[in-house]
């Protein structure tokens, strides 16, 4: 069954392809954060908060902001600097957690100091817990309504590295190897050969069924 045999054959060199692609492209990293750790509650049931003095990093393409949902309405997100719209973004309702990762574009294609963020919730959907640190009030974050939070939001700009998955290998290598009642970096690669051994198992007994 030759067409059996080609599309297994076509299948193996996808996954490879994919493979490659994969290792050859960078991790999302934390490219910057604020440093404001998201101890304390700010403010209850906010449809939406501006907060000055950030630092947007070149390439961010996602911004991740400590606001609080069960079940979070929509939300868009702007950053505002240099008197222009940087990035602008938004997050469908549904999500859940403590904080919200939410896609920007376009990226900023250098570094842009005194950016201004600013969050706005749909009016339909449960209200949001802002979490943040405390601080000074002509540095704190303010509601739409130009309300003064008693501290700042917690901010980490995200985008990709500048190391690809290949050039990580090892180091990922060595920290899957910690943790573990059997330590040591032979693990991973004891792991590695058993998944590539039954890869080629499985396409050995495929090849023997077709004959």
């Amino acid at each position: 069954m030759p067409g059996v045999r080609i599309a297994l054959a076509a299948g193996l060199a996808i996954t490879a392809v994919a493979l490659g692609v994969v290792l050859a492209t960078p991790p999302v990293v934390v490219l910057a954060t604020n440093s404001v750790p998201p101890g304390t509650t700010l403010a209850e049931g906010i449809r939406g908060v501006c907060q000055a003095g950030e630092r947007m990093p070149r390439g961010t393409r996602s911004i991740r902001v400590s606001l609080y949902a069960f079940t979070g309405p929509r939300v868009t997100v702007k950053a505002l600097g240099e008197g222009r719209l940087l990035a602008a973004g938004k997050i469908d309702s549904g999500w859940s957690g403590a904080s919200i990762t939410i896609p920007v574009h376009p990226a900023p294609s250098s570094n842009v100091a005194d950016v201004t963020v600013c969050l706005e919730a749909q009016t339909i959907g449960e209200p949001i817990v802002a979490y943040g640190g405390l601080g000074p009030k002509d540095v704190a974050a303010r509601t739409l309504t130009g309300e003064v939070l008693p501290g700042r939001l917690s901010i980490q700009f995200i985008g990709e590295g500048h190391s690809t998955w290949l050039t990580l290998a090892s180091t990922v290598a060595r920290h899957m190897s910690l943790g573990r009642a059997w330590s040591g970096i032979w693990i991973v690669f004891l792991v590695a050969a058993l998944m590539l051994a039954a890869g080629a198992l499985t396409v050995r007994l495929v090849l023997r069924e077709l004959q």
